[in-house]
């Protein structure tokens, strides 16, 4: 049985930039979440952000990055707060070990990104 990770990377807090998911092998927590935010971050990379915030359910993961040299901003979101990167383990490839980027989102996820973007604006 495979694990999935999965990231929503977002200009602000609304506006998507690309979506991902990818089964990996059974693994611990830690080391599922580990991965899920280098990839994610590789991906960032990959599109030339300069500034990543990055959204964490780990404080330990979390501390890591902060103990770096990066400038950098972590919030923390509990997972059921994160409907959007949850749902993002529904649309993974069948492919193991195969990263699936989405550049736009899926048809599935727009209603919640909808929503993210309507509580957003009355904050």
């Amino acid at each position: 049985m495979s694990t999935l990770i999965k990231g929503v990377i977002r200009e602000g807090d609304v506006i998507w930039v690309c979506g991902f998911s990818m089964a990996v092998g059974k693994e611990m927590p830690f080391k599922i979440e580990a991965r899920s935010i280098l990839e994610g971050h590789h991906l960032a990379w990959e599109k030339r952000l300069k500034q990543v915030e990055l959204e964490c359910d780990n404080a330990l993961l979390a501390s890591i990055f902060v103990g770096s040299n990066w400038k950098i901003r972590v919030r923390h979101v509990p997972i059921a707060h994160n409907e959007v990167a949850y749902h993002m383990t529904k649309c993974v490839n069948s492919c193991f070990m195969s990263l699936t980027v989405f550049d736009e989102p899926p048809v599935s996820i727009q209603e919640l990104l909808l929503a993210d973007c309507n509580s957003s604006s009355r904050v």
